[in-house]
């Protein structure tokens, strides 16, 4: 039998597979370093049979999205800026509005409202904040490495020191996001609507959906694949 791989390895190869972690609740976003055959030993959960059903939808006729695991460093980046940083910036203020709407309008009728917008706006805020710290520290930093080795050049070390100590930072920004959308999830019952809902309590939580799943994607990609590549770019230089 072949060594069991890594959850965000399957992820990393086949966007698709996050459709199965998510429906059996396996965080492949933040804890994707986990060995899928260990997991399945600690949730009780049949190995083969999920390796089953990773194969099944692998040789599936589901069109296959983009392989982010190709992407050079710079067609990382320059993806996750617009289908996630600017995707959040537009994204955001729209849903906040949405959501004030829902608390004043259904808010007495499902007081959950409520707290959902007051973890949403929270949520919301520091996501903005983390943005707006990779964009200026660690993004030009990855930049100037290529710059530098394409050029065969020298790097000064930059103001946080190390890739070590940047990463710190934005993977526990990420473990503060994935907090929140477990939090939203549950008060929100999956998502779920109820079957007398308002067309604007469909439509917002259908976009509190498509937004949480764009969060997942984006902190994947970088957890599990753009800070890898950092520390590996950093590694080509002897940083004092």
């Amino acid at each position: 039998m072949k060594p069991s791989k890594t959850v965000a390895h399957y992820v990393c190869r086949d966007y698709r597979i996050a459709e199965i972690f998510s429906k059996l609740s396996i965080d492949f976003y933040c804890k994707g370093d986990v060995l899928l055959e260990q997991l399945c030993m600690e949730r009780n959960l049949n190995y083969e049979a999920l390796i089953q059903e990773i194969h099944a939808v692998q040789n599936s006729s589901i069109p296959l999205p983009l392989k982010y695991h190709e992407f050079s460093v710079e067609e990382l980046i320059e993806y996750i800026l617009v289908f996630h940083h600017d995707y959040s910036r537009q994204v955001i203020p729209l849903l906040l509005e949405k959501l004030k709407e829902l608390v004043q309008t259904e808010g007495t009728k499902y007081p959950e409202l409520e707290r959902i917008y007051d973890f949403f706006k929270i949520s919301a805020y520091e996501l903005l904040c983390h943005i707006e710290k990779e964009e200026d520290t660690l993004f030009p930093y990855i930049r100037q490495m290529i710059h530098a080795l394409n050029a065969n050049e020298t790097i000064q070390q930059p103001s946080f020191r190390t890739v070590d100590n940047s990463l710190i930072k934005l993977r526990a920004d990420h473990d503060t996001e994935s907090n929140f959308i477990a939090m939203i999830y549950e008060l929100s019952h999956g998502f779920q609507t109820p079957s007398n809902a308002s067309i604007n309590y469909i439509e917002t939580f259908e976009m509190l959906h498509e937004f949480h799943e764009n969060i997942k994607k984006h902190i994947h990609l970088e957890n599990n694949l753009l800070f890898g590549y950092a520390k590996e770019l950093e590694d080509c230089f002897t940083i004092f």
